[in-house]
């Protein structure tokens, strides 16, 4: 019974260290698969956005110009700004979306996919 019972202690103290370990190893904010250069980019010409899917509230997969022309963007909002499915966004001409970085995620059917993270600067 005493042999169980530290069993079973271990296996439950096992899965609390590795809990512990995940989130101690992803800082806050952080979005998992989410690189940044240490200096952005070239701009992406294009004004005309429309959010794809909302990954966080300041972070949303987004869409530049239409089928085939399609381009797919990790769109990024450090200012308090919250993103919506749908949402359409226009860029200002005094503004750009500067490449800031890529981002790796799973689809739904589990492709693999990278995609440029841009920030409206």
């Amino acid at each position: 019974m005493k042999f169980f019972l530290g069993f079973v202690t271990g296996i439950i103290l096992t899965f609390i260290v590795l809990y512990v370990f995940y989130f101690s190893s992803t800082k806050e904010g952080e979005l998992q698969g989410l690189t940044l250069f240490k200096k952005s980019g070239e701009c992406i010409t294009k004004r005309k956005l429309k959010v794809f899917q909302t990954v966080r509230t300041n972070a949303a997969l987004a869409e530049f110009g239409e089928y085939p022309n399609k381009m797919l963007v990790l769109l990024i909002n450090y200012d308090g700004v919250a993103y919506y499915d749908e949402q359409k966004i226009v860029i200002p001409k005094s503004k750009c979306a500067r490449r800031i970085g890529t981002y790796f995620y799973s689809t739904a059917l589990g492709l693999q996919k990278t995609v440029p993270a841009v920030e409206i600067q």
